[in-house]
């Protein structure tokens, strides 16, 4: 990289439109909004229709039906959007709102957008101290851009022209050329130079897997266990079913999945089924006995996934005095519009922090214990205590409580016990594997060898 960056540099120049875009894009006048993502056509035309009807009803509809759920679940709310950011089509269509609007139903790839304006954002204006780093800062960032795209032309204009003959693979060449991978442009690249190359880069990686191997086999072998091809095949369909690769019947449709999975070039089926299936299928056995979903569990899962939720504005702090001082104006002035705006202010978190403080509602049982118990503990418009979680501090004003999605556990039980014994079971195959890597004893040479020794290739082979 380093050498086609200096083949380059005196290609590249940075104009004063690409400046003066840049510099708008970072600090120009932005406007905010809510959006509406869904993939049909027809649903678009009829959500733009109640939009446009009852325009204050916006977020509810992104709410209920859009099917971008980052912003879907704070009410259809994105980051800003600047000029020279993105899509030009959104930019105008944001722009050229007023507040409150609707725009018109936008097409991006395969999806179709409807943007609200909810306000705008003036251009911020940098202090004339800070303007000679600005304007370093990106002048560099537009130079390395154009510098990796003209690097990328370059190199590929080389590979053009370039006589390139691959040895390695080729056993008429290989008789030809022994001990030689390949001739480029008349030079040769011995198999001894790609072999250290590749064991320097890839060897560690490749090692561990042939390590981890190894255990699997040994654990499997005192369990007196084996993976059988129905094993494989199950875990085969349960990787494309979760990836969305799903008949119509509800079976696995592994053609397209396969396809996926190899579609890098460089990634067989067969090593996805070495590398990523047999150890998955071996652990599930080693650990699929020892699962068991408690009737609290099946409790506790239906209440996460489909009891009440606390709505919430938050500002998450990094520092306890900084949360105090929060926690101190927003307890003096108690309204949502005040609270938002402290988030905008002090909330070191993006999500908080370009939303006014509007973040996904709290569930129970998410894995935040200390924040589900003070969230559940408050009343509409009621403010927090400090909550310390994760190294950071949380200051947070209830908004109130969702609908339950569902009443009655019976109708949902079978897929809640899916669900349950899948997560069950991935959290025991990783604590047995951790287990069975700590009571190893694995001597890695690798590591320890000055130099890595690459076997001669047998004659004939």
């Amino acid at each position: 990289m380093l050498s086609l960056r200096k083949l380059v540099a005196d290609r590249v120049q940075v104009t004063d439109e690409e400046f003066n875009q840049a510099y708008l894009s970072q600090f120009g006048e932005a406007v905010k909004c809510r959006l509406i993502m869904v993939e049909e056509r027809a649903k678009a035309l009829e959500l733009h229709q109640q939009a446009v009807a009852n325009p204050d009803q916006f977020n509810q509809l992104a709410k209920q039906f859009s099917e971008d759920e980052a912003s879907a679940s704070v009410g259809g709310l994105i980051p800003p959007i600047r000029r020279y950011s993105g899509d030009s089509r959104l930019e105008d269509a944001a722009f050229a709102l007023a507040n409150g609007a609707v725009s018109e139903i936008l097409q991006l790839g395969d999806q179709w957008i409807i943007l609200q304006a909810v306000r705008r954002i003036p251009a911020s204006t940098p202090s004339p101290q800070s303007l000679p780093a600005i304007k370093e800062q990106i002048n560099d960032r537009i130079r390395d851009e154009k510098v990796r795209v003209a690097a990328g032309e370059l190199f590929a204009d080389l590979q053009a022209k370039a006589k390139v003959v691959t040895v390695l693979g080729n056993q008429e060449l290989e008789r030809q050329y022994p001990g030689v991978a390949a001739l480029v442009n008349g030079q040769q690249v011995l198999i001894s130079e790609v072999g250290a190359e590749a064991i320097k880069r890839y060897g560690a990686d490749v090692l561990e897997g042939e390590v981890n191997r190894k255990l699997l086999v040994q654990a499997l072998r005192a369990e007196k266990m084996q993976v059988i091809q129905e094993d494989v095949d199950r875990e085969i369909a349960a990787g494309a079913i979760a990836s969305g690769y799903v008949k119509a019947d509800g079976t696995a449709d592994l053609e397209p999945w396969f396809e996926s999975i190899t579609a890098d070039g460089t990634t067989t089926v067969d090593l996805y089924v070495k590398d990523v299936v047999w150890p998955s299928a071996a652990l599930k056995k080693l650990v699929e006995e020892s699962v068991e979903v408690t009737q609290a569990d099946l409790e506790n899962g239906f209440e996460s996934a489909y009891g009440p939720k606390v709505e919430v504005l938050a500002v998450v702090l990094s520092d306890q005095r900084t949360a105090q001082k929060v926690w101190e104006m927003a307890r003096d002035n108690p309204t949502d519009a005040f609270f938002g705006g402290l988030a905008e202010q002090y909330s070191v978190e993006p999500v908080s922090a370009s939303n006014q403080g509007k973040v996904p509602p709290i569930r129970m049982h998410g894995g935040q214990p200390a924040v589900e118990k003070e969230a559940f503990g408050l009343k509409a418009g009621e403010l927090s205590g400090i909550i310390s979680t994760g190294g950071k501090y949380l200051v947070l004003r209830c908004q109130g409580y969702t609908e339950p999605i569902v009443s009655d556990p019976a109708v949902v039980q079978a897929e809640l016990l899916r669900d349950l014994s899948d997560r069950k079971t991935k959290q025991a195959m990783a604590a047995k594997f951790e287990q069975m890597v700590s009571d190893a004893e694995i001597d890695n040479f690798l590591e320890t060898e000055a130099a890595p020794r690459i076997a001669a290739r047998p004659e004939g082979k």
